[in-house]
């Protein structure tokens, strides 16, 4: 799952020789917008679907839902309003969650993934503040649970990452060059996977620190159908 992908560089990847392994979604924005890969030696089809979001930043989530020997997955590569914009953000989550309601009456797997640009821990800008100075309001990140309520499970958290001793942050101004603020360290990107439908099957994830790509790190996550 990609964003803020440029046209030219899609248009190249669909060029590539990587599209004969890949099934590489077709749609794309004028500005930059969501990409995702599905590996075609796990699914018989699939199917891309734009859902179109509450934005001023051109934001979207790209819906792809495949059928293969595993059955049924539902994957939602999303990109949230940047910056100060939790109103918009809270309705976005709200339209994600309606677009995903599955067709399938069981599907094997159901993951959110993407940059929501809110934390678990910090409010938007707190990052800039003094370090006695706490924010006030109440975490952004309540959304998840007041919307998704008991549904869906933050991988990260699901898998007490923290307490393996490594950095939690996507989104790393001491870490990555390209964050332009030194303090803004935030775990900006999540994925977030359907209790009733691969819970059980996650074993990892991980954040991919490449070097000098973006303001972003990768996050992966591993999962084991038996």
């Amino acid at each position: 799952m990609l964003q803020e992908v440029l046209p030219w560089f899609a248009e190249n990847l669909r060029a590539s020789p990587l599209s004969e392994e890949y099934h590489v979604s077709p749609t794309q924005a004028a500005e930059y917008g969501n990409l995702t890969l599905i590996r075609k030696e796990f699914v018989h089809s699939v199917k891309f679907e734009d859902i179109p979001l509450t934005t001023n930043m051109g934001r979207s989530c790209l819906l792809s839902t495949t059928e293969g020997s595993l059955g049924t997955m539902i994957f939602a590569n999303m990109h949230f309003e940047s910056l100060n914009s939790e109103t918009l953000r809270k309705t976005q989550l709200r339209e994600v969650k309606a677009a995903i309601l599955p067709d399938s009456d069981n599907p094997k797997l159901v993951l959110l993934g993407g940059d929501f640009n809110f934390d678990d821990r910090q409010t938007w800008g707190d990052w800039a503040k003094g370090d006695n100075e706490a924010s006030s309001q109440p975490l952004e990140n309540i959304n998840i649970e007041t919307i998704m309520h008991s549904d869906f499970a933050d991988a990260w958290l699901h898998l007490d990452k923290d307490s393996k001793g490594v950095s939690r942050f996507t989104f790393d101004g001491d870490r990555n060059p390209n964050v332009e603020h030194k303090r803004e360290r935030m775990r900006y990107d999540r994925f977030l996977v359907a209790r009733s439908a691969g819970v059980e099957s996650l074993e990892d994830v991980e954040i991919l620190t490449p070097p000098d790509v973006s303001d972003h790190f990768g996050l992966k996550a591993v999962f084991n159908f038996q």
